[in-house]
């Protein structure tokens, strides 16, 4: 006798908070501080002027380095 076993994935009516997923759209996510948790250096910009300053900072790093730009909304 052969038995399928299927992956066991919680319903959102057993973990109603599954729903809520992560995405890069929310603003409230704090992608500094992630980085800087995973041990990468990160900045945020809010200006060109900024983003020029930080890419310099970053192309002069050995290693990954995150910008964290805020663009405002087009509509």
């Amino acid at each position: 006798m052969r038995h399928r076993l299927s992956p066991a994935a919680p319903s959102d009516r057993d973990c109603p908070r599954r729903s809520v997923r992560p995405s890069p759209y929310r603003p409230d996510l704090d992608f500094v501080g992630i980085a800087r948790g995973l041990g990468v250096p990160a900045e945020q910009a809010t200006t060109a002027e900024e983003f020029t300053q930080l890419l310099g900072r970053a192309l002069a790093e050995p290693g990954p380095y995150l910008i964290d730009c805020l663009v405002p909304p087009v509509f």
